[in-house]
C-alpha cells in the first residue's frame, strides 16, 4: 500500500513539473535569450562556459552579465574587467570565460569581512560577523579559475588595494560585497575609470541590504546616467556610462 501511494505521489510531482515546464515554454518564462541560443548553436559558447551556466545559481544574473559582455565585444570597448567581492570565484569564473582575452582584476579580502566594514550596517548585513563568507581563500579561488596571465588578484581591503590599479581603465565591473562602505568605495573608484559605454553591475540592490541601497542611491544622484534595475535573484543595478 505504501509503495502504491509513493508511486502515485511521484507521478503527481512529475506531472506538475511537466506542466510548469510547458507553461514556461509557452510564456517564455525561463527561456534562454535568442542571442544565447544562437551563440550555442554556432559554437561560440564554450563547453566550460556552458557548464558554468548550468552550475551557476542565478541564471538571470548569468545571462545579464553575458548580454552586457556581448555589447562590450560588439562595441570593441577598450579597458579591463574587474570584480569587487569575489568570495569563492563563481562570478569571476564566468566573467573570465565570457571574455578570456581581457584582463580581469579581482579584489577581495579572500577571508571574509573586516570588522571596520561592518560598522553602521543595517538589515541583514547588521547580523554579519567577520566569519561570514570566510569559507574561501586566495588559493581556492586561484584553483577554481585556473592559470591565466590575464587574471590579477588584490587580496586585502579594497580601500588599501585599489591604488595598485589606479592607472587602469575598465569596461566591465561587478560589485558584489553586500556591505555599504566597500560598495561606495568601489563605485567612486571604478566609475571615474570606466570607459564610455562601460558597465558597472551592483548586486544585492534590495531592501534586505538597506545601507547598501542608500550609498548606491546617493552615488547615482551625482552622475548623469539613469541606472536600470534588473530582477535577478537578489536584484542588480546596472550603470552604463554615457558616451
Amino acid at each position: 500500500m505504501l509503495l502504491e501511494l509513493f508511486g502515485i505521489i511521484t507521478f503527481i510531482v512529475f506531472a506538475i513539473m511537466l506542466l510548469i515546464a510547458w507553461r514556461d515554454f509557452k510564456t517564455g518564462n525561463g527561456k534562454l535569450p535568442e542571442a544565447f541560443i544562437l551563440a550555442k548553436k554556432n559554437g561560440t559558447i564554450s563547453s566550460k562556459l556552458w557548464k558554468a551556466y548550468q552550475e551557476y545559481p542565478d541564471k538571470q544574473r548569468f545571462l545579464l552579465i553575458w548580454l552586457q559582455m556581448q555589447k562590450i565585444k560588439a562595441l570593441n570597448l577598450k579597458g579591463d574587467m574587474a570584480e569587487l567581492g569575489v568570495y569563492q570565484g563563481a562570478t569571476a569564473q564566468i566573467i573570465h570565460l565570457m571574455y578570456p582575452e581581457k584582463s580581469l582584476h579581482l579584489f577581495d579580502t579572500f577571508s571574509g569581512f573586516t570588522q571596520a566594514d561592518l560598522e553602521k550596517e543595517k538589515g541583514e548585513a547588521a547580523t554579519y560577523t567577520p566569519q561570514h563568507f570566510a569559507d574561501t581563500s586566495l588559493q581556492k579561488v586561484k584553483m577554481k579559475l585556473g592559470q591565466s596571465k590575464n587574471i590579477f588578484f588584490y587580496p586585502g581591503k579594497f580601500s588599501e588595494q585599489s591604488s595598485k590599479a589606479s592607472s587602469i581603465h575598465f569596461c566591465f565591473v561587478s560589485i558584489d560585497v553586500d556591505l555599504a562602505k566597500p560598495t561606495a568605495d568601489g563605485l567612486r573608484f571604478f566609475y571615474e575609470r570606466l570607459v564610455d559605454g562601460g558597465v558597472i553591475i551592483v548586486h544585492d540592490y534590495n531592501p534586505k541590504w538597506p545601507a547598501l541601497m542608500e550609498v548606491v542611491d546617493e552615488f547615482v544622484l551625482q552622475i548623469p546616467e539613469n541606472p536600470v534595475i534588473i530582477p535577478d535573484k537578489d536584484t542588480s543595478l546596472v550603470i552604463i556610462k554615457n558616451t
